[in-house]
């Protein structure tokens, strides 16, 4: 009697036991399984979508995947195909060997981009007014990569660059493709967006009502991003653009006339000539 009595408590711990191990592996398989799915979205994006097939070993070569205890799941799984369809990815029932071993030594095409004015980094999707050089970089590839040529197009058409450079006189907003020729004649490709504006603001004019002013600029490419005032109660214009400020850290006194200049910055940081707007006096 006393046997049996720890025998069905035991039993049902072994019981709890197991039901646990067997929901923890179905939860640890499906989380690997979007990871998967997700890492291959993520690849797709990064070669720009050439390919719409992917294998689970490529994703762990490339790094996409860390753990390749997916890999130990089923037999050649590292050779299981997921198909990729705009931001969705799904596991194809087919392994291709092949084409896992074909997609190792594709190039993943990293781009870092240079204001070549400041030497600073240029960031896709903001304005720069800075010729910009365009440096290529590998993401994880194990083996050599042998370029016999590399060159940047636009709209399809081959432009003349020295040394990848962007000439922000020659180009303005445009998406652009870097060209990797390699010695087997394969050519892959990635596209980088610019931003260029050189023109600075177009003074409009100003409003000089209900005991405030206000000078109004114009920018059609990046847009005016701020304004900056110089006042003085003399009639020197200013000499520097040091000299300007926005309009909250001016300090006027009151029954002072002071005369007023400005500048409009746009969003590539380019400054409008200096302009007179008129005299102003602080009731």
């Amino acid at each position: 009697m006393m046997r049996r009595k720890i025998l069905i408590p035991l039993l049902i711990l072994i019981l709890l036991v197991l039901i646990a191990t067997i929901a923890y592996g179905i939860y640890y398989n499906n989380k690997n399984n979007n990871d998967i799915l997700n890492a291959s979205i993520k690849w797709a994006k990064d070669l720009d979508r050439l390919y719409n097939e992917t294998t689970i070993g490529t994703l762990y070569h490339y790094g996409y995947i860390k753990d390749n205890k997916t890999l130990l799941l089923k037999k050649n799984r590292d050779c299981q195909v997921i198909e990729i369809y705009q931001d969705k990815a799904n596991f194809k029932e087919e392994e291709n060997c092949n084409l896992n071993e074909e997609l190792k030594k594709v190039p993943i095409i990293q781009i870092k981009m240079t204001n070549v004015s400041d030497n600073t980094e240029y960031r896709e999707n903001t304005w720069t007014s800075s010729d910009v050089k365009v440096d290529v970089y590998f993401k994880n590839n194990q083996a050599p990569i042998n370029i016999s040529n590399m060159y940047i197009t636009l709209n399809s058409q081959p432009i003349i660059t020295e040394n990848l450079i962007i000439k922000a006189d020659e180009n303005k907003i445009d998406t652009y493709t870097i060209n990797l020729v390699l010695e087997d004649g394969s050519i892959y490709t990635k596209n980088f967006e610019i931003l260029i504006d050189t023109t600075a603001p177009t003074y409009i004019n100003a409003d000089m009502s209900n005991n405030d002013f206000d000078a109004i600029f114009e920018d059609n490419e990046s847009g005016v991003e701020k304004i900056l005032y110089y006042v003085s109660d003399q009639e020197t214009p200013p000499s520097n653009l040091e000299q300007f400020l926005p309009k909250e850290q001016l300090e006027l006194l009151t029954g002072i006339t002071y005369n007023i200049w400005a500048v409009g910055v746009n969003q590539a940081g380019v400054y409008s000539d200096i302009t007179y707007i008129g005299q102003y006096n602080k009731n």
